[in-house]
């Protein structure tokens, strides 16, 4: 998949982690014009398992040292 660069005012946890771990968000495609932290926010199904798959490819990078992005050893 290709990789979209997203500016975002979210900072949340990773604002204060940065200096100490590297960072990702995972953004999901939302409903309703972008509403968020609102009752009113939704996702569809569809949207919500690609981003259970997305993340679960990532922590299955993370436990594995041969994927790309390790450092050699």
């Amino acid at each position: 998949l290709p990789v979209h660069r997203l500016p975002s005012g979210a900072g949340h946890d990773a604002m204060q982690l940065h200096a100490c771990m590297p960072q990702a968000m995972l953004f999901v495609r939302g409903q309703n014009g972008g509403i968020s932290h609102n009752p009113l926010e939704e996702v569809t199904d569809e949207d919500a398992e690609l981003a259970v798959r997305a993340f679960q490819a990532l922590l299955d990078d993370l436990a594995d040292p041969a994927a790309p992005g390790w450092p050699a050893t």
